[in-house]
């Protein structure tokens, strides 16, 4: 794992400008240092080459007078053929100009010419001078922090204005509905890179439009050729049950088939729906009235009576009553081929319904409330099925508490009204 994989790009940008400025600082404190050295060495030594040149003049014009000896300024001759001792410091020097960096003599700048005199050795101590240099040093520490300082507060600023337009397309592309239609994302950006990205986004919508439009027409072409056969069967189906009604050993396939004649119109159904994208509209009714109704039409083609009983209360809501239907059935046809209770009880309340088969020796499940808040399990793997499709197009949540009970929770909050 690198650093860079998990660094945002403001601060990636920021650490670049850091880097830029520290270098840019480091760089000029550098020429400055070279330029300070450079110009001390060439300055002192053509003053020490003047000051030779002048002491070799009077020399020769007095042989005995005296070189200057002070704090701050020495001289010393050595005429041709003399031994005289000289300070260890100046034994072994060459001719030219020499600075002494030790501890002690930090600043001393030494220069030997060779005169008509004699060899000239001139001392010059420039230390304030070198102090001036190390203030000048610290000095260039200050800009070289400050450099980075600034460079950093600059680069977040640049990242932040070099990302905006980013953030505002990608809060564009965040707003987008889930459904996918044409954009213009591009127009309300420049022509570079980022309009690019808008472009490129633009392109990928419209792709996705006429995927999705071969798609609904290939599901409503195959669901318009699908249910021509589904009806003739139907009607043979129908025709059939006319006869076999004196046949009893008929009596239990005929159903079977029934069913599963019902069951393939119903997937037909939810598929037209889906791929032309016409959900049923919402309907202001009575749920309770609706619920029950609705129940008691549905058991009454099973072989063995079942029995509907409603709790709680739903009143009346706005529920798309043709999809609500075709999920309902969906879900309770394979449950009421069971034999698994006489007793079918849905217990109603605002924000949906649970459905519980069982025999009149059982309780019904009592619940601390009508829907439970608890995870869906996967035995009929419900999202990836039509039903499981209509339902999630509608908001609406299933959930297969066991093999005998079912929960719907529809995004309905309250009731408009009661019904008494």
């Amino acid at each position: 794992m690198t650093m860079r994989k998990h660094m945002s790009f403001r601060a990636r940008v920021m650490l670049m400008a850091i880097g830029m400025g520290l270098t840019m600082s480091l760089v000029f404190a550098a020429a400055a240092i070279f330029i300070t050295e450079r110009y001390e060495h060439v300055l002192v030594g053509a003053l020490l080459q003047d000051e030779a040149n002048a002491w070799a003049e009077r020399l020769f014009e007095d042989p005995n007078a005296r070189l200057p000896s002070s704090e701050l300024q020495r001289a010393y001759l050595r005429r041709p053929g003399e031994t005289n001792p000289l300070p260890t410091h100046l034994a072994g020097l060459t001719p030219g100009v020499h600075e002494d960096h030790s501890s002690s003599s930090d600043g001393l700048h030494v220069g030997v010419f060779d005169t008509p005199a004699g060899r000239i050795y001139l001392e010059m101590d420039l230390r304030e001078i070198e102090a001036l240099e190390r203030y000048l040093l610290h000095i260039l520490f200050a800009v070289i922090f400050a450099g980075a300082l600034l460079s950093s507060l600059l680069g977040w600023w640049l990242a932040r204005s070099a990302t905006r337009p980013l953030r505002r397309l990608a809060g564009e592309v965040e707003r987008l509905d889930t459904a996918p239609h044409i954009t213009d994302l591009a127009a309300h950006h420049p022509r570079d890179e980022l309009g690019r990205v808008a472009l490129a986004i633009d392109s990928y919508q419209r792709r996705l439009v006429e995927a999705e439009e071969v798609e609904r027409a290939f599901f409503a072409d195959a669901s318009h050729e699908l249910r021509t056969p589904v009806a003739v069967v139907r009607g043979a189906l129908e025709l059939l049950e006319e006869d076999v009604q004196a046949q009893p050993r008929l009596q239990a396939p005929m159903r079977r088939l029934r069913r599963g004649v019902d069951e393939v119109s119903t997937l037909l159904e939810a598929l037209l729906r889906l791929a032309r994208r016409q959900l049923a509209e919402r309907e202001v009714m009575d749920v309770d009235a609706w619920a029950h109704q609705f129940l008691t039409t549905l058991v009454q083609g099973c072989a063995a009576p079942v029995t509907v009983s409603i709790e709680g209360r739903a009143g009346t809501l706005p529920l798309p009553l043709r999809d609500a239907e075709l999920i309902l059935s969906s879900l309770l046809r394979p449950l009421l081929a069971k034999p698994i209770g006489d007793i079918l009880t849905g217990v109603l309340s605002p924000q949906g319904i649970e459905l519980h088969f069982h025999t009149v020796q059982e309780d019904v499940p009592r619940l601390t409330s009508p829907i439970r808040n608890m995870a869906s399990r996967s035995d009929r793997n419900l999202g990836t099925s039509l039903i499981g499709r209509l339902a999630k197009a509608h908001g609406w949540q299933v959930d297969m508490l066991d093999e005998k009970s079912l929960s719907i929770r529809w995004p309905h909050p309250a009731p408009t009204t009661q019904v008494n």
